[in-house]
């Protein structure tokens, strides 16, 4: 008796509080705004989280290269140390030429893998610059809907701009050379996310070179060719399961749900 009368309370106390739990719209319209400019700033907070990763790969990587194909008193071998002394009054000046030690395939093994971890924080740049945009256009599109929905009517009968219909400039205020100081058409969030790809390419051509030249070191037998088609296969074949492997991991489980609902 007394577990039906709790449930009967639980019931009538759930119901009063639907009741009186309403979500106005002008509430969920200002919220989806609040989310939108949320995402758009923490969007370049987290592109410097990534930047510092980036650049200290470049750096590393720049390192490397230095040690493998400039030499100096550290990586290089003494080809000459001799002393000329043309005035008798001055100490003999001493002249010291260096060369380049060969490179060595483990080099070149630790260049690929650089430019392999370079890859891979290129790929998550695209992911997180693709997502954000992803998540900031959902809230566009639902403060437009909002606002065509509830005031729509009365923002065209009083011609007035909103956020879905913005007008846009006249010609003579913007200019798409780059070369002018003039405001431009581009979105922003492309230009990261264009950051990403440009390094994600870069990296992807350091790769199948260093890792061409670690097969032709290690490998004496092989021909450039050859080289050169391990290489891009390799490339290949580690790009796409390193591809799979982000994309699962990173793969926004709201859509998985939406997906899992349809």
């Amino acid at each position: 008796m007394s577990e039906c009368i709790g449930k009967d309370f639980l019931d009538w106390h759930k119901k009063q509080y639907e009741e009186k739990f309403q979500i106005d719209p002008k509430d969920a319209y200002e919220r989806t705004w609040s989310c939108r400019d949320f995402e758009i700033s923490h969007l370049w907070q987290r592109s410097v989280f990534l930047a510092v990763f980036l650049i200290a790969i470049a750096g590393a990587y720049g390192n490397i290269l230095m040690s493998m194909y400039f030499p100096n008193e550290q990586n290089s071998i003494l080809v000459s140390f001799k002393a000329e002394n043309k005035d008798e009054f001055k100490e003999p000046v001493k002249k010291i030429e260096y060369t380049a030690k060969a490179i060595t395939y483990q080099q070149q093994g630790i260049a690929t893998g650089v430019c392999w971890l370079g890859i891979t924080f290129s790929l998550l740049w695209v992911m997180m610059a693709k997502g954000s945009k992803y998540w900031f256009e959902r809230y566009e599109a639902g403060i437009c809907h909002y606002e065509e929905s509830y005031a729509g009517e009365k923002l065209r009968n009083e011609d007035c701009s909103y956020h879905g219909k913005m007008p846009t400039l006249p010609p003579y205020l913007y200019d798409e050379n780059v070369f002018s100081t003039k405001a431009g058409h581009y979105s922003v969030s492309k230009v990261n996310a264009t950051i990403g790809i440009v390094s994600l390419i870069a990296f992807s051509f350091l790769a199948m070179f260093h890792f061409g030249r670690f097969l032709d070191l290690r490998i004496t037998k092989l021909n450039n060719l050859q080289c050169a088609l391990f290489s891009i296969s390799h490339w290949l074949l580690l790009g796409s399961f390193l591809l799979m492997i982000l994309r699962f991991l990173c793969k926004s489980s709201n859509i998985d749900e939406q997906e899992a609902n349809r």
